[in-house]
Formats: structure tokens, sequence, C-alpha cells
């Protein structure tokens, strides 16, 4: 059986991303909003925000340089869950989405 663990997502960064070394390269975490609208049973336009961890590492395939809060990416990559112990001793999870590709859309495209 062949599995498949991916996704892609268009959308924009909501705070400035934060980058970190570690060993020879870095990761870079940001957050990206995406929305999608849709109509009620009444017929009222409703928007869905949904936020998405982001996480980058070093790589060609990844421009991170110049990203800020505003600008818009296209990110492909996995998903994957993270547990930890919080310092309170409480379990605690999230998904982020681990990037294979990120770059970043003209604003012009964006449109």
């Amino acid at each position: 059986m062949e599995y498949l663990n991916r996704v892609e997502i268009k959308g924009t960064v909501t705070h400035d991303p934060k980058t970190f070394s570690v060993g020879d390269g870095s990761v870079t975490r940001l957050t990206v909003r995406t929305e999608e609208g849709y109509r009620t049973k009444g017929g009222e336009l409703r928007c869905e925000t949904t936020w998405h961890n982001v996480t980058a590492w070093s790589s060609p395939l990844n421009h991170t340089e110049g990203l800020r809060n505003g600008t818009h990416v296209h990110v492909i990559g996995r998903l994957r869950n993270t547990r930890y112990k919080a310092a309170d001793g409480t379990e605690r999870s999230f998904v982020e989405i681990v990037a294979q590709k990120l770059s970043v859309i003209p604003d012009e495209e964006a449109k």
C-alpha cells in the first residue's frame, strides 16, 4: 500500500516569522492564515478563517528571507502531529505543516 501525507495551502503570513539556527542550518516557524467563503442555509455569505503552524527547514526550495506579516505564500508540505509535556505537567499537542516547498506569491498575483 502506498501512503500519502501531503498538504498545500496558499495564504497570508500573520506574524513576523521566527528563524532559529540548528546545527549547520536553520529552521523558520511561521503562522499562515487561509480563508474560505461559504453561504449559510439562509444565503448569508460567511468566511471561515484557519491558522496553520508552518515549519520550514533551510533548503533551496524554501525561500524564507523577506517573509513578514502580510506576505502571501504558497506552501507544500506534510502534516506532523507533535505531543509534548508542558511546564505545568499537562500533555499538549499541536499539528504543523512541515514545508517541503515554500515560496512567496507576488502581491499582483495574490489578488
